[in-house]
């Protein structure tokens, strides 16, 4: 029985149950860990394509420099506190994004007056409200940092300030803020241009999640992990395993054992059972409700509030290499194309199954050279899919057809330059791999699922706690980290 006894058990392998996971091992605890899949890291996973790794999920990571404005930045420290910050080389990418809009072009440049100088040089406008709107956003994004990694209250006191703005901005939405700052349409539009971020437009999206987000990337810096995405999650796996946690790859759990209220383990599909009084699921919430849970465990209230909480938009991602000259037809890393100036109405024709009208080409040797070989480049093309798309073959097929059209049109040749490579004895050759997200951020971006609004960690059900994307303060690799550390917080908590 001891042997199959542990302090804590965590169900999922992505980031946030990793972090989760490495904390508590490093507190000590005796933790083991289940992921299904037959790799740790969730969306920071690599996707092997040619002998080639793509890193599908979060296009650049931020806080990863050790003399940040406000001091080291969060998953710098977070790796350092876990003794692994030499094992990634964090690069910066300069500019972290590039939009192309009818008749106007943009690089965006981290550091707020190169970010506040490259929207005044397309001529649009002066951008007078620019530098006290993000002045806003970096207060925001300081106070949420210090609110999800303080250990006490008496750490919230310097920033009080922000704090107040965080609650005060909590149910706002970013296209409200926009036009208080910025009156003129053509400047909001350009400023705007960042939305497909979020996968909502400004008039429907969270504004505190967009002053993260905007503030993360121009005063801290976009960086990309050298050797790819993928060398993050597997460092903070190697320190879990370090401090003696275990993880069972290709390990599906099938049901929370729980009696008295309270969360006793878990049975696995092959019949076993994992004990311990604490349990972190760092999966999907539904899941949880909906089927590791017995009926009559489910209670009705948090069923209800799962209800109304509103899904984020499903997603289609292809890899591909090709030896198409990239950079001579001006894409650096990252390259968002909409074909309407006008976010509602991209976002309209996204909803009508139109995927020309806003999609983005990544590519990933423009960060790290060493990924692929001169005369080469790897490359993510990603597009939003309608809320009502139905993940069927020729569903996919066609929305992929579609995609590849689109990037036909903004890449002339390229179609005719993508690398058919040998996938495996299974799949044979392909020019490119497609990968369906559903959905990509967990719960949307809209104001009522932001913030302190999003699920919390703790659960009706004693021991059971959530963690990932889906908990706050929500997506993005630093949101789901930090939802990580707040479960095992509560776990070292409650074994006080």
């Amino acid at each position: 029985m001891d042997k199959n006894t542990y302090d804590a058990i965590v169900i999922g392998g992505g980031l946030g149950g990793l972090a989760a996971g490495a904390w508590l091992a490093r507190a000590g605890c005796k933790v083991l860990l289940l992921e299904k899949e037959t790799q740790v890291g969730g969306y920071l996973g690599a996707v092997w394509h040619g002998g080639y790794p793509f890193s599908n999920g979060p296009r650049l990571l931020m806080g990863c420099n050790p003399d940040g404005p406000s001091g080291p930045g969060v998953l710098y420290s977070f790796l350092e506190q876990l003794g692994v910050q030499r094992q990634c080389e964090f690069i910066p990418v300069q500019p972290f994004a590039s939009i192309r809009l009818p008749g106007t072009s943009i690089d965006l440049h981290s550091g707020r007056r190169e970010f506040i100088e490259s929207l005044r040089s397309t001529g649009a406008g002066p951008f007078a409200g620019l530098p006290d709107l993000m002045a806003l956003c970096g207060r925001i994004q300081q106070a949420s940092m210090r609110f999800y990694t303080a250990a006490n209250p008496w750490e919230l006191l310097p920033v009080g300030a922000g704090l107040a703005e965080v609650l005060r901005y909590q149910g706002a939405a970013w296209g409200e803020v926009l036009q208080q700052y910025l009156p003129d349409w053509g400047e909001r539009r350009l400023v705007g241009a960042l939305w497909p971020y979020l996968g909502l437009p400004p008039a429907r999206a969270s504004f505190l999640m967009w002053a993260v987000l905007i503030a993360s990337y121009v005063d801290e810096g976009a960086f990309f992990c050298r050797g790819g995405l993928h060398h993050l999650s597997e460092a903070v796996a190697g320190a879990f395993r370090r401090d003696g946690g275990e993880i069972r790859l290709g390990t599906a759990a099938r049901q929370l054992l729980v009696r008295g209220g309270r969360v006793q383990g878990v049975a696995l599909e092959n019949g076993e059972q994992y004990f311990a009084r604490a349990v972190i699921a760092a999966i999907d919430p539904r899941q949880v409700w909906g089927e590791l849970l017995a009926p009559e465990l489910r209670p009705s209230a948090y069923l209800r509030r799962l209800g109304r909480l509103e899904l984020s938009i499903r997603a289609l991602g292809l890899s591909l290499i090709t030896d198409l000259d990239l950079p001579a037809l001006g894409f650096g890393y990252d390259t968002i194309m909409m074909r309407d100036q006008d976010a509602e109405r991209s976002w309209q024709s996204l909803e009508h199954g139109d995927l020309t009208s806003v999609f983005s080409l990544t590519r990933l040797d423009a960060a790290d050279p060493t990924l692929a070989p001169a005369g080469l480049h790897l490359v993510n093309l990603f597009a939003s899919l309608p809320t009502a798309f139905q993940a069927s073959r020729a569903a996919l097929q066609s929305a992929t057809d579609d995609l590849l059209s689109a990037a036909e049109g903004c890449a002339p040749g390229l179609s005719a330059h993508m690398l058919t490579v040998s996938t495996g004895a299974a799949s044979g050759s392909a020019a490119y791999l497609p990968t369906l997200f559903e959905p990509i951020y967990g719960w949307s971006a809209s104001p009522p699922n932001s913030g302190l609004l999003r699920l919390a960690p703790d659960t009706p059900v004693r021991g059971l706690l959530l963690a990932g994307q889906w908990v706050r303060p929500g997506q993005g690799v630093i949101g789901v980290i930090f939802s990580g550390l707040a479960a095992a917080k509560q776990v070292l908590k409650q074994r006080r």
